[in-house]
Formats: C-alpha cells, sequence, structure tokens
C-alpha cells in the first residue's frame, strides 16, 4: 500500500498536523506524502544526544528538507541519558520523553501528531512485546490511532505499508537519500536482534511474514473491544468490592483507564493488589500500593472503599 493511500484511508480531510521526523525512510515518506496532500504540516525533528556528529548530519539533512520544501521545522534536544528513570532502558527512556514533549506541543490545539511506524515496525513491536509477557493491548501498542488520556491525539497510517513500499515511493519521487541510523544494524539489543536475525529467519523458513500481519490485525480488533469493555468496568466511585468483581482479563487495562498511566502497572504490582482486594483486613486502613508514575493506589478494607 502507498503512503498516500493509507493516509486517506483513516483520514479523509486534511487538518493541522506535527509530523515527528526522523530523516529515515518511514518519516521522510510520510512528511512528504502529507505534504503533497495539501495537508498544513510541520515537522518535528528529535535529537536525543546519543549519536554525536551523525545526530547532527541528520538534523542538518531534516532542515534542508524542509527548508527546500517549504515546510516548517523544529529540531528540539532530548537529554536522554540524565534523564533515565532507575530500571529503564535507554530506548525507554527517549520514548517516555518524546511523548512528554509532543503532549506539550499540542496541549493547546491538540492536533495530529503524525508518526512513521509501518508493518515492519508493528511485527519488531509485537515480538519485543512477547518477551515482556504482554496482554492482548500490550501486543498491538501500535495503533492507526491513539488518543492519550490528556487528550493528545497519535496517528500512525503507515501500519500497513511495508518499509520496501516507502522506500520505492521516495525513488519515484526522486528521493534518492535519506538518514540511516547505524546503530539499528548492531545486534546490541532486544529489538536490534528481533529485527536483524529473528524477523529474517522467519521470513526464510516460512516463506514470509503475511502470518504475523495477520495475527496484528485479529490483536488490534480484541484489544479495541477489551478496552470499551474495560471503560465500562467500574462505577465513578468504586468500592472494593466493585474492583472484586472486575474481570482478571480487564484488571491491568482498567488501572491504566482509570489511572491515566502510560504504561500499565508492573505484573508484580498487578498479583500484589489482587492479593490485597481477595483477602479481608478489617483492621488496616489507608494502604498504599504505588502503581508507577507518582501515582498511587489506597485501600481502606475497615469502609470498604478504594481511593485513587
Amino acid at each position: 500500500m502507498s503512503p498516500q493511500e493509507a493516509i486517506r484511508l483513516f483520514f479523509p480531510a486534511p487538518q493541522e498536523a506535527v509530523v515527528g521526523f526522523s530523516g529515515g525512510a518511514d518519516s521522510t515518506a510520510l512528511l512528504l506524502a502529507l505534504h503533497q496532500a495539501g495537508w498544513p504540516v510541520s515537522a518535528v525533528h528529535f535529537n536525543h544526544q546519543l549519536r554525536g556528529g551523525a545526530a547532527l548530519a541528520d538534523a542538518r539533512f531534516c532542515r534542508e528538507f524542509c527548508r527546500e520544501r517549504g515546510i516548517p521545522f523544529r529540531c528540539l534536544r532530548l537529554d536522554v541519558k540524565n534523564n533515565r528513570q532507575k530500571g529503564e532502558s535507554v530506548e525507554s527512556a527517549a520514548r517516555r520523553l518524546r511523548l512528554e514533549k509532543w503532549r506539550q506541543l499540542t496541549a493547546k490545539k491538540h492536533q495530529l501528531v503524525f508518526l512513521a511506524h509501518h508493518a515492519d515496525d508493528a511485527a519488531e513491536e509485537l515480538f519485543l512485546r512477547i518477551l515482556r509477557g504482554a496482554s492482548t493491548t500490550g501486543l498491538v501498542g501500535l495503533r492507526e490511532l491513539r488518543q492519550l488520556n490528556d487528550g493528545t491525539r497519535l496517528a500512525r497510517p503507515l501500519l500497513r505499508c511495508r518499509k520496501w513500499e516507502l522506500e520505492e515511493y521516495l525513488r519515484a519521487e526522486g528521493v534518492e537519500k535519506w538518514c540511516v541510523d547505524a546503530t539499528n544494524f548492531v545486534s546490541d539489543c532486544n529489538r536490534n536482534r528481533i529485527r536483524n536475525q529473528l524477523l529474517p529467519a522467519w521470513k526464510e523458513l516460512f516463506g514470509g511474514d503475511g502470518g504475523i500481519q495477520a495475527t496484528l490485525d485479529a490483536l488490534r480488533m480484541d484489544a479495541a473491544y477489551l478496552e470499551e469493555e474495560a471503560a465500562a468496568a467500574l462505577p465513578p466511585r468504586p468500592t472494593i468490592d466493585d474492583w472484586r468483581r472486575v474481570p482478571a482479563a480487564l484488571f491491568a487495562r482498567v488501572l491504566r483507564q482509570r489511572f491515566q498511566l502510560a504504561l500499565p502497572p508492573s505484573r508484580k504490582t498487578i498479583l500484589r493488589l489482587q492479593k490485597e482486594l481477595a483477602e479481608d483486613h478489617p483492621g488496616r486502613n489507608n494502604l498504599r500500593i504505588p502503581l508507577g508514575e507518582g501515582k498511587y493506589l489506597i485501600l481502606n478494607h475497615r469502609k470498604g472503599l478504594l481511593m485513587e
């Protein structure tokens, strides 16, 4: 599928938007397709300050690409190394900082934030999340359209496009060069091992990865249904008994929605909370359970209440 077709499939009418523009083939194709379709877009490039001169070269390419086409451009620096949280990987820290910046940039107008993840990225993400033991919702973390609790809207229209299709589109439009991150080819982290070793072996052994893409489509539908059920699982002021009645399949989803968490609580936290809810502790009062991101859930067994 071409990027133009993918964009029209989900977003038939142009509107003001911002585009995450790394300078790679995928984000270059997305930005160019939106620009050609008449979308009033601006490009945002993040320098994570992790790759020295290579990162500066990427920023220069992006700035010049936008200048030649009259696309508004800004480059933002993120200090990933010095803002990592305890136990957080560099990749996770970079993702969190980008999301924080997107929220700040679109806080007033809530424009669409276009991100250039494509079908190959979705396959990588699927296996990465299997390694982490994710739920159905977690397995399909990449969605065509996702609205966060604060109103930030993330759009990924290229999830049905293959990387080779994006590169083919760029060449057809006369774009022969784009940025290539050399670190992507070094299998020193799980994502790169999946990209460079597991998926190529899968395609060779099984004659392609069509089954993976079909599975992702099915998982997206299942996850959307379960999230709708999770949204209706609790009354506005739930008691401990209300929480006890939440089905196990919805529990983590309800927590994430209820507390507006960027990521669901850890499995250890969920198991602890389920254990506390299952037992009666009449003398136990105001038990605080950390959910992450500076948020707590408070159980008052004496009054039969659960507070946020």
